[in-house]
């Protein structure tokens, strides 16, 4: 003990006695652990932390899915959801849930709760028990089902005051009256679904084919102890073929994925989360061979003193062991810095981050992340102090007294460069990433539809279904709404609908043409949207052919719709398609196609524009709509008028917020937006320590030439030639890494694709950029050590020798 104080209270002194480079060190180290730390602690939060739920790793869940669709959402019938948990030996028990909106009547008016149905076997799923009455029971859904409903823990102290009386206590919802059942748990989670206040039954049979196609459902399963999740798959894919046959023969792509839940919570957003965790290791590895050079240079300066240690009786391991010992200090007090700066890199990101990265809420500084730290302490002093240690004590340390302390500087001048070379290949792979996701942001700011986005505003709304008797009614009421806004000073236009291509609200349904049969090999899907007469005039959107949605086009009516220009040259190619029929297979409706709007441009350069087809919400209405409402004046003033005069006109519409144009679009820059600022961060402080290294390189590099330069000058050199000899090493060794840089980027900005839009992972121009931004950053470096080099005083150097 008493000799690892010695060597703790020497180390403190030798790297107190050279503040600058301990300084330069500590920062270095500081801000690439600190970085790590904070990026860590984002993985660990969202991708590495278990589901909160009982025995998480038997949580499954059941994702039906067709050929072509994108496989990011999960969802299932309940109607399959019950047949595979009955067939299955692998499954105990499975549910289903999903966001069904309320309106709740108080004394205080009408408010929008946030609600959903569930079956029982999703509480089972989960492992959850009432904190206080019961869960639903099966005897509770149906047709007839029973109005009851199970509040969450913060439903029951927010709105019941935590009463233990609130069981059996009535709310109105949708005009009817339920009543509360059971009160959840605090620690009751139901992935995807955490924000839910109150659960009612589902209001049809469950076992029901009527439904069997609506798998807007989340499905919640859980193993049976013992049963493994391969086991399962291949059990619940079997399963599926039967179910294939006996109802989706249609459908020659149909499946059922049996995938974990910690899958489903974190797949979309796992490959983005480790790729920032690996660009935020390559910093930490640039900021290690930073601190090896400095600390590669001093060595070398210090091994006379590593000499007189060893001729007063030091061994070799004590020496390394002491010079272990700065490295330790170096790096515990960076990685202590480090900390507060994780603490606000944290915050950083997450106040960037989009909103659909799950559990951002749970990031913290928990003891996996602590001890993630102090591994990554340990692993920067060995890959810190490694190289100095052998280098200071490794050869005939006699030799050094009788030399000045000369010795070494050949096997630090193979060393030192090669770590720069690391350096700058590392940071040519993180430019060039980042340079891919800004020319991917500029592409989708630069988004272009094509209609006037300033004096556009929407909002969502929903209408209590309990009080119209028919869609006739429903209908009707949305319009005398829409007619209400429409009466507010400077409006032009207000449109209603599912929201059409840029606002979400979109279904897919299969179709025939004129009616004729669909088989496996023909059937085809389109997008569709229903909306009212003015949504195209309110969105801004031309009729190129025919006519678009008109107030005659009413409930009972002969069906119409509108075609995109898409649908109309891949489906009807050469032919007029006015006056045809499309027979939309899951609505069993055929429409009359009476017109052609122009396409929407995807905001995303490079994807496909759909097909679509657009129909009148007065003949298939349903309560919940948006309204876009294009004004002539500033639409500010009428987003503060549009509440008002909606609860005006009627307090029980439940209204969401109103949005300008520029705020949806701003929704859908943030996750590129985000990816850029990250990964632009690191490659910024990748070229800096990249830069910084590459001139302490070429400094020391000269300190150590002095006489020799001396000598060349005292003979007539031209100092334009030391410098050109100082510079062109520098861009020779930048040279060099920037062909490994590249090789590494071109393979590894292919992880980056599934991110760009509007560029490709090889993309010339990001690649070239990158390279000058590199050889500027290197010339700059460099320019200091030439000038440097040019100014030594021939008489002075030789002197000094």
């Amino acid at each position: 003990m008493t000799d690892l104080t010695s060597h703790l209270r020497r180390a403190l002194r030798s790297l107190g006695r050279s503040p600058v480079l301990t300084g330069v060190a500590i920062v270095t180290l500081a801000l690439s652990i600190g970085l790590t730390t904070a990026v860590f602690s984002i993985v660990n939060a969202v991708v590495l932390r278990p589901l909160p739920v009982s025995e998480p790793e038997r949580l499954v869940a059941f994702c039906e899915l067709e050929r072509g669709q994108d496989d990011s959402w999960c969802g299932a019938s309940v109607p399959n959801i019950y047949d595979v948990a009955e067939r299955s030996r692998s499954i105990e028990v499975a549910g289903a849930a999903r966001g069904w909106p309320l309106i709740m009547k108080t004394t205080e008016g009408a408010d929008g709760v946030r609600s959903g149905l569930a079956t029982p076997g999703a509480f089972a799923s989960l492992g959850i028990t009432p904190l206080a009455g019961r869960l639903i029971e099966e005897g509770d859904q149906g047709e007839t089902f029973r109005r009851v409903v199970v509040v969450s823990h913060a439903f029951w102290q927010a709105r019941l005051g935590g009463r233990r009386d609130a069981v059996g206590q009535a709310l109105v919802l949708d005009e009817e009256p339920y009543t509360i059942v059971g009160i959840l748990p605090p620690s009751a989670s139901i992935p995807e679904l955490e924000q839910i206040e109150l659960w009612r039954p589902i209001h049809f049979d469950p076992r029901s084919e009527q439904v069997r196609d609506w798998r807007g459902f989340r499905p919640y399963a859980r193993l049976r102890a013992g049963a493994t999740i391969e086991q399962a798959r291949v059990e619940v894919a079997t399963i599926a073929s039967t179910i294939q046959r006996e109802h989706f023969a249609a459908k020659p792509g149909w499946r059922i994925e049996l995938r974990g839940w910690q899958d489903v919570v974190v797949g979309s957003v796992r490959r983005s989360m480790y790729i920032f965790l690996g660009a935020v290791g390559l910093v930490l590895l640039i900021g290690c061979a930073n601190v090896a050079n400095l600390l590669l240079a001093q060595a070398t300066v210090r091994r006379r003193d590593m000499a007189l240690h060893a001729a007063l009786g030091a061994s070799r391991a004590q020496l390394v062991r002491g010079l272990f010992l700065e490295s330790l200090t170096l790096a515990l007090a960076g990685a202590a810095a480090g900390l507060l700066i994780a603490v606000w890199g944290a915050r950083a990101f997450v106040a960037l981050a989009p909103s659909g990265i799950p559990r951002l809420d749970e990031v913290s500084l928990d003891p996996t992340v602590l001890a993630f730290t102090l591994g990554v302490s340990i692993l920067t002093t060995v890959l810190v102090g490694t190289a100095p240690a052998l280098r200071a004590t490794s050869g005939a340390l006699h030799e050094t007294l009788m030399q000045g302390g000369r010795t070494g500087t050949a096997r630090r001048a193979r060393l030192g460069p090669a770590l720069i070379v690391g350096e700058i290949a590392l940071a040519l792979v993180l430019v060039s990433g980042a340079g891919l996701l800004v020319r991917s942001f500029v592409a989708v700011m630069s988004w272009r539809p094509g209609f006037d986005q300033e004096h556009l505003l929407t909002t969502w709304v929903l209408a209590s279904p309990g009080r119209f008797q028919d869609g006739r009614a429903v209908a009707e009421h949305l319009s005398r709404a829409a007619a209400e806004l429409r009466s507010i000073p400077s409006v032009v236009a207000v449109g209603s609908g599912s929201a059409g291509p840029l606002f979400g609200g979109d279904g897919e349904g299969h179709f025939a043409i004129d009616g004729q049969p669909a088989s496996a090999e023909t059937r085809q899907a389109t997008l569709w949207y229903d909306i009212g007469p003015e949504y195209f005039r309110a969105l801004g959107l031309p009729i190129l052919r025919g006519r678009g949605i008109t107030d005659e086009d009413e409930f009972g009516g002969p069906l119409v719709a509108v075609i995109n220009e898409t649908f109309a040259r891949r489906h009807f190619p050469g032919t007029d398609p006015i006056e045809r029929t499309i027979r939309m297979l899951e609505h069993e409706a055929d429409f009359r196609i009476v017109g052609i709007v122009r396409d929407v441009p995807p905001v995303r350069p490079g994807d496909p524009t759909p097909a679509e087809i657009y129909w009148s919400n007065r003949q298939a209405p349903r309560p919940a709509t948006y309204f876009i409402v294009r004004t002539a004046g500033d639409p500010s003033a009428v987003a503060r008028a549009i509440p008002a005069r909606l609860a005006a006109f009627d307090p029980d519409l439940q209204l969401s917020e109103v949005r300008t144009m520029k705020h949806w679009l701003g929704e859908k820059l943030v996750r590129p937006r985000f990816a850029a600022v990250l990964l632009a961060t690191f490659g910024t402080l990748a070229l800096v320590l990249a830069a910084v290294g590459t001139y302490g390189l070429l400094a020391y590099s000269v300190a150590q030439r002095t006489k020799e330069i001396g000598i060349r000058m005292a003979l007539g050199a031209n100092p334009r030639a030391i410098v050109s000899g100082v510079i062109g090493r520098g861009l020779r060794l930048t040279s060099v890494a920037i062909v490994l840089g590249l090789a590494g980027s071109l393979a590894l900005t292919r992880l980056l694709a599934g991110q760009l839009a509007g560029v490709t992972p090889t993309d010339p121009l990001t690649f070239g950029t990158s390279i000058v931004l590199l050889l500027g950053a290197a010339l700059a470096a460099c320019l200091l050590p030439a000038r440097r080099a040019s100014r030594v005083d021939p008489l002075v150097a030789l002197r000094a020798e």
